[in-house]
């Protein structure tokens, strides 16, 4: 009896001791302790949105979920969902491919069922009638799975929602609405939502400032739905391109094109039309003017901008006096100071608006401009390349190979003679240059002549004398003139002008046999690409003298000052 109760008390101990390793050996190492979670059941509240497409979130309000996303399996009638984040109370989920209606269930072991899930296709754009559009314009929208009635679609204009003018099965048509900006089309039906990511509407003007300057002023253009990049806004002035500096979309600044003039300023963007409500005045500029100085009679041209192409639209007058404008374009004015005129600034007006001089154009007495005519048939010669001279020629060939004679004239000299010229003693020569008329004929290919003077004090009369050109003796100064085109007799005064000859008179008068009244003889010469003309269309033709036209002969007009 004794010895069972020792056997009974030592079995105690020995378990009591087991139990005690076990618990030390738990508290020793956290990864052998294994604790269960209490299992809880799981409830499904609601689930919002209820209906939705493939790839579509939805939020379940529940109780008792794990707080971390992947211990939390979510099904839609069977099919495994991804869950993004979780908390114990909601989880948020993405509609899995192959979904399709039926109960959303959770469940850690076992599945706890939830409401009904629908799956609904959402509306998608697969057409609209076009990439753009201007506001209060029709926009056909064509795609699938659109509402049945009007009430069951939002069709909206980056946000803008439109006015719905007529729905089908697969066809919508909506009104551009107001304050619609560029940026996705949606349609809307039963919170889905199809888009086209881009959708242009038209850009709008709705002010410019200032409204009124000059070339290359910048104008700052204040509207709607302009391209954030410069180069893709093209904005004109009155039919003329201009220079974007700058873009939002709501602000244009833009630079004043040198050719503008007063009309419309249009923005343009993918082929959608802005037009202002207003002009834009533009306001003529005056950057500079040649001659600075001269004589009642003298011409000047004044270059600038936004003139008026039709001459008598130019209002110009030198220090309050009225001129005479013979020609001018957008950027230029010919002119001539008028009698009676004194040194001030010129001013130039068009349609109202006026351009000043910044310098005064300086009326000087002592700068006497003066105009000599060929005045005989025989002083505008030609000298074959045989050394024929042709002194009652029609017209004089400059550059150009002469085949109208047997043999052929060949590559002429011309020669002019100007007579009873007077220039006193000691002036300065400003400026020196012959003007010719040209004949019908027209002339583009490059055409250069070398011009030289006869270096003597009184030039004597041509002679038909073999060589009597050639035989004359050449001043050491000379003027290349490479001639511009020539279009007939329609050709601008200053194309048919030589360049400044004026070393040349410098040269002759100031010889020991000149005296006033003498004749000067000018020589001119092919030369650079002019040199080897074969043909007989490649230089400029001009009139010579006639008796019955005396105004078609060449004029030497020379400027001097005196002392």
């Amino acid at each position: 009896m004794r010895k069972q109760f020792i056997f009974s008390k030592i079995s105690s101990i020995l378990i009591l001791i087991t139990m005690m390793l076990s618990l030390a050996i738990i508290s020793c190492d956290d990864d052998f302790r294994i604790i269960p979670e209490p299992q809880e059941n799981q409830v499904i509240n609601s689930i919002e949105p209820s209906f939705g497409d493939i790839g579509s979130t939805v939020t379940i309000i529940g109780v008792n979920f794990s707080p971390v996303p992947s211990n939390n399996r979510v099904s839609f009638n069977g099919i495994r969902a991804s869950v993004s984040s979780a908390t114990k109370t909601e989880l948020i989920v993405t509609v899995p491919e192959g979904a399709i209606t039926g109960p959303i269930s959770v469940g850690k072991i076992i599945d706890v069922e939830g409401p009904v899930f629908s799956i609904v296709d959402a509306p998608q754009i697969t057409e609209v009638s076009v990439i753009g559009a201007a506001v209060g314009e029709t926009v056909i929208i064509r795609g699938e799975n659109f509402g049945e009635t009007i009430s069951d679609n939002i069709v909206a204009f980056n946000g803008t929602v439109s006015e719905i003018v007529s729905i089908s099965n697969n066809e919508i048509i909506v009104i551009v609405p107001e304050g619609a900006t560029t940026g996705p089309l949606t349609v809307e039906v039963m919170g889905l939502i199809g888009m086209i990511e881009v959708f242009n509407i038209a850009p709008e003007i709705i002010s410019f400032n200032p409204e009124r300057g000059i070339a290359n002023d910048e104008i700052t253009i204040l509207g709607t739905n302009f391209n954030t990049d410069p180069n893709i806004n093209n904005v004109s002035f009155n039919g003329v391109l201009a220079t974007v500096i700058s873009a939002t979309t709501t602000e244009l600044i833009v630079s004043v094109p040198l050719d503008a003039s007063t009309g419309k300023i249009a923005v343009e963007i993918e082929n959608l039309l802005a037009t202002s409500e207003n002009d834009f005045i533009t306001v003529p500029s005056i950057e500079a003017f040649t001659p600075e100085v001269g004589t009642p009679g003298i011409e000047v041209i004044i270059s600038g901008a936004n003139f008026s192409t039709t001459p008598e639209d130019n209002i110009v007058s030198f220090n309050g006096v009225s001129a005479v404008v013979t020609q001018s374009t957008a950027t230029s004015i010919t002119t001539s100071v008028p009698d009676g005129s004194e040194t001030g600034l010129i001013m130039v007006e068009v349609n109202g608006q006026i351009a000043i001089s910044t310098n005064d154009f300086i009326v000087d007495n002592s700068v006497v401009t003066i105009a000599i005519p060929i005045n005989d048939i025989n002083d505008d010669v030609e000298e074959a390349e045989d050394g024929r001279m042709l002194l009652d020629s029609g017209d004089l060939e400059l550059g150009e190979f002469d085949t109208f004679s047997t043999p052929d004239v060949g590559l002429q000299k011309i020669g002019l003679r100007f007579n009873n010229i007077v220039i006193p003693m000691g002036v300065i020569i400003q400026e020196a240059k012959i003007v010719f008329v040209a004949d019908q004929t027209e002339g583009a290919n490059p055409t250069e002549m070398t011009i030289f003077g006869e270096n003597i004090g009184n030039a004597s009369p041509y002679t038909e004398d073999i060589g009597n050109l050639s035989a004359r003796s050449l001043t050491t100064a000379n003027s290349v003139w490479n001639i511009p085109e020539w279009v007939g007799t329609e050709t601008p005064i200053a194309d048919r002008t030589t360049v400044d000859i004026s070393a040349i008179i410098n040269e002759i008068i100031t010889r020991g046999d000149w005296a006033n009244g003498n004749s000067m003889n000018f020589i001119f010469q092919a030369s650079g690409v002019s040199a080897g003309a074969t043909e007989n269309n490649v230089g400029r033709e001009a009139e010579t003298y006639d008796i019955d036209n005396p105004q078609e002969g060449a004029q030497l007009i020379i400027t001097y000052m005196t002392n």
